[in-house]
């Protein structure tokens, strides 16, 4: 499968991943109650949530999952800013790996084009196993995920290994190639970043704001920027949905 990326006219090969539940849809509140109500077992907000039931096989918990998901994600609302992830759709082919079983694949592909659009982008089901070997299979330079030890995984596999901000992953201590984004718009801004610092001597920032260490002009403002890229990254940047 290949994966292109074009930018200026010419292909890249980059890719960005992300996860679904928590990242795009949440699901925790809906998940939470099955669980309980099914196993007697709580994934608490406050702490890192698993999955994997204990005491059960983890074919017996797939099979919940393919009676429940329908009706979980038809109940499940967007992440507040998730839609922003059409901007990547334009320019970019992005996967989705998930830890959804694969039985929910076809489905699950249909709702998030129902909420995105008919965007470029393939899905990876890994049926609540490790994310680790699909990364290693899709090589990914970017992916965001809400499950701090999925990015400890696979950080040192990709370019930047994205923690996205949730109550139950807070307080953890980040390593090289991570970084905790509270957003949808985080995500585009650090990728614009690690775009430019690698890409042009001239970018450099600075609390946050991006400007020209030749010009000392605003990035978005310095002249000798507005080429083809310029006007592709400041439209991803800040035209707005």
């Amino acid at each position: 499968m290949d994966f292109e990326f074009l930018y200026d006219g010419t292909k890249y090969d980059r890719l960005i991943a992300f996860d679904i539940d928590g990242v795009i849809l949440d699901l925790f509140p809906h998940l939470r109650e099955l669980f309980l109500d099914h196993y007697n077992h709580d994934i608490h907000p406050q702490r890192e949530y698993d999955f994997k039931i204990p005491d059960q096989d983890v074919n017996d918990v797939n099979a919940l999952w393919q009676l429940h998901l329908l009706t979980l994600t038809r109940n499940s609302e967007l992440i507040p800013g998730s839609k922003l992830i059409n901007k990547f759709l334009r320019y970019e082919e992005l996967l989705f790996i998930t830890s959804r079983p694969e039985e929910s694949l076809l489905y699950t592909r249909r709702h998030l084009e129902s909420l995105l659009g008919h965007g470029s982008f393939n899905i990876c089901c890994t049926n609540l196993l490790s994310k680790v070997d699909a990364v290693k299979k899709y090589k990914p330079q970017f992916f965001v995920d809400d499950r701090f030890q999925t990015i400890r995984e696979v950080s040192f596999m990709v370019e930047c290994g994205m923690l996205f901000n949730q109550d139950w992953n807070m307080g953890r201590q980040l390593g090289n190639n991570e970084e905790r984004v509270l957003d949808m718009q985080g995500v585009i801004e650090h990728i614009i970043f690690i775009y430019y610092q690698k890409t042009c001597p001239n970018f450099c920032e600075s609390g946050g704001e991006y400007y020209c260490k030749k010009t000392h002009e605003e990035w978005w403002e310095c002249s000798i920027h507005k080429c083809d890229s310029w006007h592709f990254v400041k439209d991803l940047y800040f035209d707005q949905f």
